[in-house]
């Protein structure tokens, strides 16, 4: 997890709610079929992390806004899908997400805060 300008920025799995399931829906129809997301490190800090950063309004397909200390885990990620060549292809790369958190909500929900 990053954090630059009191945006966070998590990968593998903020907003303030998790993303819906038509909000997924929307976002996979906007990535071509066959859009692997893996960025570098540098990439993630560079391109996507110092944009949200530097406007609160950034928005990105591939990285969403989501409160990950409100939102359950199984929730975050869009359902798997049912095909064979879904299942194949799971099994060859681990599901992950990119989401955006703020700093804000992240003290808020922490125990002490």
């Amino acid at each position: 997890m990053s954090a630059r300008g009191g945006v966070t920025m998590a990968g593998g799995g903020g907003g303030d709610r998790a993303p819906s399931s038509s909000s997924t829906a929307m976002i996979s129809r906007l990535l071509p079929p066959g859009f692997r997301f893996r960025p570098t490190d540098g990439e993630l800090v560079a391109h996507y992390l110092a944009r949200k950063a530097a406007d609160a309004g950034f928005t990105s397909a591939a990285i969403r806004d989501a409160d990950l200390y409100r939102a359950e885990p199984w929730d975050l990620l869009p359902p798997p899908r049912c095909d064979a060549a879904a299942e194949e292809e799971e099994e060859e790369e681990e599901r992950c997400g990119y989401f955006f958190c703020t700093a804000a909500a992240a003290a808020a929900a922490a125990p002490w805060g």
